[in-house]
């Protein structure tokens, strides 16, 4: 089941408050009879991914170090 954003007004102001780095601007356009508006604004995923968790370490699981040590130093550069 995917997320339907349009059924939950909260989750979905969450989100474009998150995705929109200031206002959105609404210009009305067209003809009478035949009108339409057209929006415009700044996106930014900066604070949308400021919850997405950073590694910034990877420690090895014991016993995966020596499973690697033959690879050490196998791979050369190519000859030129």
């Amino acid at each position: 089941m995917g997320l339907q954003v349009g059924q939950d007004t909260t989750l979905a102001r969450q989100i474009l408050r998150k995705l929109l780095d200031g206002r959105l601007v609404f210009s009305p356009n067209g003809k009478v009879g035949d009108r339409w508006y057209e929006f415009a604004g700044e996106g930014t995923l900066a604070k949308f991914l400021a919850d997405v968790p950073v590694i910034k370490a990877v420690v090895p699981v014991r016993g995966f170090d020596a499973f690697c040590y033959p690879l050490r130093g196998s791979l050369k550069p190519a000859a030129a």
